[in-house]
């Protein structure tokens, strides 16, 4: 009795795996894209404008105040995804602070988009030369492949995010050596 038992239960086991291994197989290397309009809160001003095969999002620093960047967030296979977050590993530009994506915690079935907000701050323009930038062009996205295998997918950003440092006037926190020359 207990062999067969212990068959069944090998048997359920591989079943299982091989489930799970092939939804992570059906996810692709790159189960999540993102998609435009794009809308950005929480500058002055903004533009936006091509660089080769790249389109750059220009926006105006305001120091320590929030801005918020939305896109559509697509699943690109055929396995439904359930997003939780940001991912740990996200590049840190030096002048943008992220903070979460929103909603978190949501299923994106399969081929289908949603609108999300990736809210950052603005931040650090002491450490930056008045002319010099950061940008940000990708992010990484925790998430769940039918809900059991977790890992997280890098999403190129429909438009790269380029802020540039604040003159000394609007950057509060600059001293004459907390900034480099330029």
């Amino acid at each position: 009795m207990a062999t067969r038992s212990g068959r069944a239960a090998l048997i359920a086991l591989v079943a299982v795996l091989l489930i799970v291994g092939g939804a992570v197989w059906l996810a692709g290397p790159r189960p999540l894209g993102a998609a435009g309009p794009v809308k950005v809160v929480g500058s002055t001003a903004e533009a936006s404008f091509a660089i080769g095969d790249m389109t750059v999002r220009q926006v105006r620093y305001v120091d320590r105040r929030e801005l918020r960047y939305s896109f559509r967030l697509a699943n690109l296979n055929l396995t439904p995804v359930w997003v939780s977050g940001l991912a740990d590993g996200n590049a840190r530009p030096t002048l943008l602070r992220l903070k979460e994506i929103s909603p978190s915690g949501f299923l994106l079935g399969p081929y289908a988009s949603r609108r999300v907000t990736l809210r950052m701050l603005m931040t650090d323009c002491e450490r930056l030369s008045a002319r010099a930038g950061s940008l940000l062009h990708s992010v990484r996205i925790q998430m769940r492949v039918l809900g059991v295998a977790p890992r997280a997918a890098t999403v190129d950003l429909p438009e790269a995010l380029r802020l540039s440092s604040a003159r000394e006037a609007s950057c509060p926190r600059a001293t004459s050596k907390s900034r480099s020359p330029g």
